[in-house]
């Protein structure tokens, strides 16, 4: 008797000891490989039933539902946006999206500030701005300049490079700034072909390049805030609480070019034309301001000015 019970005794303690090894590295195949010792857990489904791995698979708006505290490296796939998304600390990055588009980590700080006669809170700084302006041409307050209905994917960057190939996908999968060349006769003025209007609408729009509960502005917040500077033109769009910079643009043609840095400030709206290849914006400069969607006249501050969503202009995210 005493010997059955030291084998049964032997017997539990050999497996106690294959459970801890199993603990510290689990190997998933049909082979009976031992799992890589580098790896927790090794899944191996090569052969002749290959398979993959499903990872939750969540709306943004689910997603927003994720209560407090959420742990960093959590990992889903956004079905709205078509992307993976892991949680870094303080909020949702995209590391990749099926199209093959691998975003630039947002990295602009939020920090609020209200117009006290509409009640609105504005982020303080452009898009990829390092401050909030200090003065009219602070270099650093300036940002990205953005093509109408783009997220961040590096394009945004002023100096980024040119490709004059439209796509027909939502992110474009690269970097590029998508613009004719020179002595373009602006016969594509979207970058995206066929075209899209339901990019940026809203909190939850796709491809809304502004942070967790802020969002690109509507053309008529844009003039309910202008209304409320203290001058209508380029100075008082700096002199009001919210600093508004003239960031100047790049062209929707000719290489996509730097134009009035300094000068001018040109703002997107979320607001487009239906059924054109325009989206209207917000235009200042030392004569005055005006938000142009290519239908009201093409004559600000001396210049022609394209509201076409190839040009690269400012975002100043607002508070949903």
């Amino acid at each position: 008797m005493k010997i059955y019970l030291k084998l049964i005794m032997l017997v539990c303690f050999v497996l106690f000891l294959e459970q801890i090894a199993v603990s510290q590295n689990v190997g998933i195949n049909v082979t009976g490989a031992e799992p890589n010792e580098k790896a927790l857990l090794d899944i191996d489904v090569s052969g002749t039933n290959p398979k993959g791995l499903l990872i939750p698979r969540i709306t943004d708006e689910e997603k927003l539902s994720i209560t407090a505290p959420i742990p960093e490296s959590l990992m889903i796939y956004n079905t709205t946006t078509q992307c993976f998304e892991a949680y870094n600390g303080t909020g949702w990055i995209c590391i990749g999206c099926i199209d093959g588009e691998v975003p630039a980590t947002f990295n602009t700080g939020v920090v609020e500030v209200q117009n006290l006669y509409t009640g609105r809170i504005w982020m303080d700084r452009n898009l990829g701005a390092s401050h909030k302006a200090y003065f009219m041409q602070d270099t650093l307050a300036y940002g990205d300049l953005y093509q109408w209905g783009r997220r961040a994917d590096g394009h945004q960057n002023r100096y980024s490079e040119v490709t004059d190939l439209q796509t027909p996908f939502n992110n474009p999968g690269h970097p590029y700034f998508i613009s004719e060349s020179d002595g373009g006769t602006g016969s594509f003025i979207n970058w995206r072909n066929p075209g899209n209007d339901n990019f940026w609408q809203g909190v939850n729009g796709i491809n809304n390049p502004c942070p967790s509960g802020f969002r690109v502005t509507t053309a008529l917040e844009w003039e309910l805030e202008y209304l409320t500077w203290p001058t209508q033109d380029a100075t008082g769009a700096f002199n009001c609480p919210r600093k508004f910079v003239p960031a100047g643009r790049r062209f929707a043609v000719y290489d996509g070019a730097l134009n009035d840095v300094g000068t001018n400030g040109r703002y997107w709206t979320s607001t487009f034309i239906p059924g054109t290849s325009f989206a209207k914006i917000l235009c200042f400069g030392s004569t005055g301001v005006i938000i142009y969607d290519n239908t009201n006249g093409g004559e600000f501050s001396g210049g022609y000015y394209v509201a076409g969503r190839t040009t690269g202009a400012s975002i100043r995210c607002i508070k949903d």
